[in-house]
């Protein structure tokens, strides 16, 4: 065989190598491939529209709120502006609704019917196509995770509402709307109408949590309308908010724990008088459950940041004769900025780290702050 009829019988050869892997593949194998990278870009794009992206997040709707809360109270009338909260007399004997709970109305819809409850979904609680928990990951559980703060701090305003603000010192029955929608909202944020069998947390079959928690709206409407119709009360005295005040600091003062906890990698030991190890890490970027810990404080900043501007107006009167609108105002500014925090990334980095972040001791030492102050007006009211 001559060299030009070689070279002609390897041609064949050397034009199926250049094709590339994917062309020389089946028909079918390829129109397989295609079909599974558009599956894959759907269902990705699907859970990011809706496992990671918060509709209508506006850090102003406190005064969205307050707004309408005044022109339904005739506080203000149509077209009037608005007046400062500070200005605001709750304590002239007529019967008004509640800006607390209008605060928690606004809350709760904002985390469970404005936008889809993540946390009880079936594709989220699947996971990376069952192979590796979202929470075990940087992607898809911040909003989840935004939402059961928010939760948090719902649940703690309702029972407060329960217990004291909604009663006269205990000595009444408890309001029957405030006792269903407290109870509405402890149903587990993991439920959803079909559940694991093999759960006992959880009914097998069971109202979602995102229903349970809607469900909360309309009673706490209710009751408000009760409240203006002088059918109903809301206890306005300073030991109430101070009571309030300190079940506040113990929840934040639980999240700065679990905060600093995650970020310490190294602790000091006064015993043996060096540095161990703690019981956080030190991986900066690669802590995918970082943002777990990031989030749930930001959510419970985000709801602090809107029921305590409601508080204000309910309270106006207690606050201003116990001169501790400079204070308050400190609060709800630290509270404020620590909602407003949004790394792309949430990193997990050492205190002292010159390009790695530590966001976590970021947002503990706010929440500290808001802590701080609010341990200040809790002392100054019971003084």
């Amino acid at each position: 065989m001559t060299s030009a009829e070689t070279s002609l019988s390897d041609e064949p050869a050397t034009q199926e190598r250049r094709r590339g892997p994917f062309r020389r593949l089946g028909g079918a194998m390829r129109w397989l491939l295609l079909a599974f990278a558009a599956i894959s870009l759907i269902y990705f794009g699907y859970l990011f529209y809706l496992y990671s992206l918060f509709h209508g997040r506006d850090l102003s709707y406190p005064q969205e709120v307050l707004s309408r809360y005044m022109l339904e109270s005739r506080i203000i009338g149509p077209g009037e502006p608005v007046i400062p909260v500070e200005a605001v007399d709750t304590a002239d004997g007529e019967c008004r609704p509640s800006a607390t709970v209008a605060m928690q109305v606004a809350v709760i819809d904002y985390m469970a019917v404005q936008n889809a409850w993540v946390p009880a979904r079936p594709l989220y609680k699947l996971g990376f196509f069952g192979l590796v928990d979202f929470e075990d990951t940087p992607w898809f559980d911040n909003k989840a995770s935004e939402q059961k703060g928010m939760l948090d701090i719902s649940r703690r305003t309702g029972i407060e509402m329960v217990d004291s603000l909604g009663r006269i010192r205990g000595s009444s029955l408890e309001n029957p709307q405030l006792s269903s929608a407290q109870s509405s909202l402890q149903i587990d944020e993991n439920a959803w109408f079909v559940n694991n069998p093999f759960n006992p947390q959880v009914n097998t079959i069971s109202p979602s949590a995102a229903s349970s928690y809607a469900s909360a709206i309309p009673l706490y409407q209710r009751y408000n309308r009760d409240l203006a119709a002088c059918e109903a009360t809301f206890d306005t005295r300073a030991d109430n908010l101070r009571a309030v005040l300190s079940r506040f600091t113990a929840t934040l003062g639980a999240t700065t724990a679990e905060l600093e906890a995650r970020s310490k990698a190294w602790v000091y030991d006064p015993a043996t008088d060096r540095l161990v190890r703690g019981e956080g890490n030190n991986l900066g970027w690669f802590d995918f459950r970082a943002d777990n810990y990031f989030h749930r404080a930001r959510g419970q900043m985000y709801a602090l940041h809107g029921i305590l501007q409601g508080m204000r107006v309910d309270f106006g009167q207690v606050i201003t004769d116990r001169n501790v609108d400079e204070v308050w105002d400190k609060m709800e500014a630290t509270i404020g900025e620590a909602a407003m925090m949004d790394p792309w990334i949430t990193s997990n980095g050492a205190n002292d780290s010159t390009f790695v972040p530590d966001h976590l001791t970021a947002m503990a030492e706010m929440i500290l702050r808001a802590r701080t102050a609010m341990v200040e007006i809790r002392d100054i009211l019971a003084s």
